[in-house]
């Protein structure tokens, strides 16, 4: 008969364990609550009606959808395509970086990356001097 018994006191043994390892870990859990999800959001988006009832202040270019002669935005979590609405505003333009509404204050600019300008990049390669193109041999 101890044969038989003998599996139960271990599945005992490891049930205390892991009762015990759910225990200490629970603190973590409650800790973690309070930490900010850095994939939520920002604030303005959350509140996309809101931001579309009181206008362009706070409207947030997410992301543009280009596909041939096809273009879509995504501002504040809203769908929009050009002459489509975004609140009070009409979208005149999507490309790949920007959307231009047209307000009755005037024409307003959305970036996908605001404060971050495109430049011109020089490519083209350097002219090295004679000695930089020998390869030394030893």
């Amino acid at each position: 008969m101890d044969q038989y018994l003998k599996p139960c006191r271990s599945f005992s043994a490891h049930f205390t364990v892991a009762a015990l390892a759910a225990v200490m870990l629970m603190p973590a859990a409650v800790l973690a609550q309070g930490m900010a999800d850095p994939t939520r959001p920002q604030t303005g988006v959350l509140a996309g009606a809101s931001a579309t009832a009181a206008g362009l202040q706070g409207a947030v270019l997410q992301s543009t959808l280009i596909s041939g002669k096809h273009a879509e935005a995504i501002i504040s979590g809203t769908l929009v395509q050009v002459g489509g609405r975004y609140g009070d505003a009409v979208v005149l333009k999507i490309s790949s970086e920007e959307v231009v509404l047209r307000t009755a204050a005037g024409l307003q600019t959305l970036r996908l990356f605001p404060g971050i300008e495109p430049r011109a990049v020089d490519i083209r390669p350097t002219a090295l001097s004679n000695e930089s193109r020998q390869v030394k041999s030893k």
